[in-house]
């Protein structure tokens, strides 16, 4: 019988030596937090089997293989749905070749587990199109309250008007937007951040043609860049989340997003980002921000609220009651 109150959870990701950034490398750290602020004890090796649940956060062979293994031993499997084949399929430039044979993987790994856990609604209801016939619970990958606290812009009233996003260097997260907005908006920065793989994800040199556009690949200090930025557009074309969004939002700066499924019930046009469908709405919602304080101001004061709102001390509650219920459950599939 497992006791509540000293519950152990061993959080694995497979690879982890090569997924070095990006947003399975945040959710992984911040689903270590989760636990800790949850109340839990926390393992990353599988290497001390003392545990009572084993969360996986990437889908790769040999966690399928332990998966396999723990469950057979009694203990309980959960699952991150950090990937999913819709982000897959724009991502790689070889994604759409292998978009549907990576549908009917994740179903067979998605099914290894006794439950999974999706970073929204949208992705639950992705994954639940697969096939797959387990418990799905929904919670925010979150943000930790170490970087709420520490968020603090430091522009200087003479810096010039920096619009900023972050991301890998892809045609998914819409960078075509935001290069076709640069040459649109010659008078403002346009600063990206993030990984640029050429070969594998986007070849960037397509763009080095113009002037205001800044690609500065991975930046160690994340922290830094957010200082700079004065808006964060955000164009991706297919998210299961978007953690960044939550980090800009620690930041105060105004959101301006595209509008796709995954951000209905917790991003509000108008309140606490600006939703897009087109380059000229963003063209639009650019210069609104600019040239409306108010509105401005008003999206600044909510973005930092929604951050708030899905602070790791929150949902590390929402993780233990998951765990429980998981524990609780009498799982034979």
């Amino acid at each position: 019988m497992v006791c509540f109150g000293c519950m152990k959870v061993c959080v694995y990701l497979e690879g982890k030596g090569l997924i070095r950034t990006g947003g399975v490398r945040t959710a992984y750290n911040n689903r270590i937090k989760a636990c800790r602020y949850g109340g839990m004890e926390v393992s990353t090796s599988l290497s001390d089997q003392d545990f009572d649940i084993l969360q996986i956060e990437f889908p790769g062979v040999n966690s399928l293989f332990y998966a396999k293994r723990m469950r057979k031993k009694g203990k309980r499997v959960v699952i991150g749905t950090h990937i999913t084949a819709e982000d897959f399929r724009d991502t790689f430039v070889f994604g759409d070749k292998i978009f549907p044979y990576l549908r009917r993987f994740l179903k067979f790994a998605y099914s290894s587990g006794d439950a999974l856990i999706s970073p929204s609604v949208y992705t639950k209801k992705l994954v639940l199109s697969y096939g797959v016939n387990r418990p799905i619970y929904v919670l925010s990958n979150g943000i930790d309250p170490e970087f709420l606290k520490s968020a603090n812009r430091k522009k200087k009233e003479d810096d010039g008007f920096v619009v900023g996003c972050v991301g890998f260097v892809t045609r998914r997260k819409g960078v075509l937007t935001f290069a076709n907005l640069a040459k649109r908006f010659p008078e403002f920065t346009f600063r990206w951040v993030g990984d640029i793989r050429k070969n594998l994800l986007f070849d960037v040199e397509k763009l080095k043609g113009i002037p205001n556009l800044q690609f500065t690949g991975y930046a160690k200090d994340i922290r830094k860049e957010y200082e700079k930025f004065d808006v964060f557009l955000f164009p991706s074309y297919e998210e299961n989340q978007g953690i960044v969004l939550l980090e800009a939002g620690a930041y105060s700066l105004p959101l301006i997003v595209r509008d796709i499924p995954v951000y209905e019930g917790w991003l509000h046009n108008g309140e606490n980002c600006i939703k897009c469908s087109t380059d000229g709405d963003f063209e639009k919602a650019l210069e609104e921000i600019v040239n409306n304080k108010n509105l401005r101001e008003k999206l600044s004061r909510n973005s930092r609220k929604l951050a708030e709102q899905h602070s790791l001390e929150i949902v590390g509650k929402k993780l233990r009651k998951i765990y429980e219920e998981v524990l609780s459950s009498n799982s034979s599939m």
